[in-house]
């Protein structure tokens, strides 16, 4: 019996308990500190080490301009950072590449960067364990951390060209914008540079563009909407534009890469800029385009007014934000035809004149590296760039007969042949003389050209001559005489003394001596020197933003 009270006694005892457990415990408890220390520990190398790859992507996408430069640079920036030791970088885990929807792919050819947008970098460092090293003395934990770094290289330009736009376009500008409409050429008057994204939020806030589904407006909305030519003027001009209810579409003149154009209004765009003019005259080209026919009045020195007849072909293109080798990437000019159907000469007789202008283009291609800062590297390059100026097309009446039955010199040669080029910027270029003048180029007198139209000139009315001075048969080949066969002889007070002077006239005409020949020459020059201005491909922007980081 005292036996078994003894062993009760010593299982109802709980001295010695706690000791007991902790004996038992703690090296379960060592070991869960060891594994909460020591993962803390990783996590924070881990996060050092995705430090080195996004620091070493970027600076290799700074110096992308070569396979050998970038993979230094970023070895450099990887070894500076010495707080967790790195294993060796080799250029295995260098990698040259494109972008592409959000996908890095490896180029094939890893020695150059041609082409390419991005790099991805892998750093691998050992896990450094402090206290697992207990438990686990051979554990070998390698850490790697990668990034992809690009470089986005937007460009943006427009070709431009007076093109009589001072006069051509004067009924559409003058009533909204006013007596600013006359100095709206490149490079003068109001033709100011303003930020592309800044003009397309302010179009934003005074259009009030809603989404059918209520959803953010991108900027390919506000290009796809039917604006108030009100609103556009105002947000190019700053000033309060009256535009008359009219509206168009900035789609038709403004190109946006596409990437750019589901961008919600109001986050960050690349750097572009626009030119004022290229805004307003575009804005005319559409309304003129929608009209068809603008009649206005011209005033030339070598015959004061005289109407004319403007038709608007297609209006001109603007690339905003382009990336190098998109095929959409053109800048246009617009085509005008300028009719002159009745500009009296001495009068003696009536010349018709017209003048077809047709596009200039210029295509952007990917043989360039417009994120080089250095001075003398290539950032933008057109090609090609083609350009084709004018036909001069010539008629004449005399007493409102038209003389063009032989058609000769109707049709006068090219003012210039059309030219296909390609045209480079450097760095220095872009930032000190952005804008190219596209050939093909005339003379400042024109000389081959008018000798032609005068030539022409004198052949068509040489054609009212006929056989003056010969029999009545003779007469009527060719000549006015023709046109009044019932009763010849009774017109001939009439006829005689125009076909004397234009006799006398004709030699002069050719020669370009003499009131008559003096009046056509001047008018030539007169037209095609304010008609055919060259057109002028004008590098807006060529650059990168911040390169951007993808961690993966």
């Amino acid at each position: 019996m005292r036996v078994l009270r003894v062993l009760a006694g010593f299982i109802r005892a709980e001295d010695g308990v706690f000791s007991t457990s902790a004996l038992i415990l703690m090296p379960i408890l060592l070991f869960a500190a060891a594994v909460a220390i020591d993962m803390t520990s990783l996590e924070a190398e881990k996060r050092y080490v995705q430090a080195q790859a996004d620091m070493a992507a970027m600076t290799a996408i700074r110096n992308f301009s070569s396979a050998e430069t970038m993979r230094d640079m970023a070895r450099e920036t990887i070894a500076a950072n010495t707080r967790y030791p790195t294993l060796p970088t080799p250029d295995s885990q260098i990698q040259i590449g494109a972008l592409t929807n959000g996908v890095f792919t490896a180029a094939a050819d890893q020695g150059s960067v041609a082409g390419q947008n991005a790099v991805r970098v892998v750093v691998r460092a050992h896990g450094l364990l402090y206290l697992l090293n207990l438990f686990v003395p051979h554990a070998n934990i390698v850490l790697t951390r990668s990034a992809v770094a690009i470089q986005d290289p937007r460009v943006s330009f427009a070709l431009s060209n007076c093109l009589l736009e001072a006069n051509l376009l004067r009924p559409i500008l003058e009533p909204l914008i006013g007596a600013q409409v006359h100095v709206l050429c490149s490079g003068r008057g109001i033709d100011t540079a303003i930020s592309g994204q800044g003009f397309l939020d302010a179009l934003s806030t005074q259009a009030s563009l809603l989404t059918p589904s209520g959803s953010d407006t991108t900027y390919g909305d506000i290009l796809d909407a039917e604006l108030p030519v009100a609103s556009v003027l105002n947000a190019a001009l700053g000033v309060p534009v009256s535009g008359g209810g009219q509206t168009i579409r900035l789609g038709d003149v403004i190109y946006m890469s596409p990437d750019l154009r589901k961008v919600r209004v109001g986050q960050p765009l690349p750097p572009m800029s626009l030119n004022v003019s290229d805004i307003v005259l575009a804005s005319a080209e559409l309304l003129g385009k929608r009209v068809a026919d603008v009649d206005t009045t011209l005033t030339l020195p070598s015959v004061g007014e005289v109407q004319a007849k403007v038709t608007i072909g297609d209006p001109r293109q603007i690339v905003l934000g382009a990336v190098p080798g998109d095929p959409a990437a053109v800048a246009r000019t617009s085509q005008i035809r300028l009719d002159l159907p009745k500009v009296k000469i001495n009068h003696l007789f009536e010349l018709s004149l017209s003048v077809h202008l047709a596009n200039a283009s210029a295509r952007l291609t990917d043989r360039a590296d417009a994120c080089s800062w250095h001075q003398d590297d290539v950032v933008a390059d057109f090609d090609p760039v083609r350009a084709s100026l004018a036909d001069v097309r010539i008629g004449a009446r005399v007493l409102g007969v038209p003389l063009n039955s032989s058609g000769v010199g109707q049709i006068t040669d090219a003012v210039a042949p059309p030219t296909q080029q390609e045209i480079t910027f450097t760095r220095y270029q872009a930032e000190n003389d952005p804008v190219r003048t596209l050939g093909p180029t005339i003379g400042p007198d024109i000389p081959g050209l008018t000798s032609r139209v005068l030539g022409s000139v004198a052949t068509i009315l040489s054609s009212a001559q006929g056989g003056q001075g010969s029999s009545t048969g003779s007469r009527c080949a060719n000549s006015l005489g023709c046109l009044f066969s019932s009763s010849l002889d009774a017109s001939s007070h009439t006829l005689d003394p125009v076909l004397n002077d234009l006799s006398a006239a004709i030699p002069k005409i050719r020669a370009g001596t003499g009131v008559e020949g003096t009046a056509i020459k001047a008018l030539i020059n007169d037209v095609l020197g304010l008609g055919v201005a060259q057109a002028k491909l004008d590098l807006l922007y060529a650059g990168c933003p911040e390169p951007q980081r993808l961690a993966e």
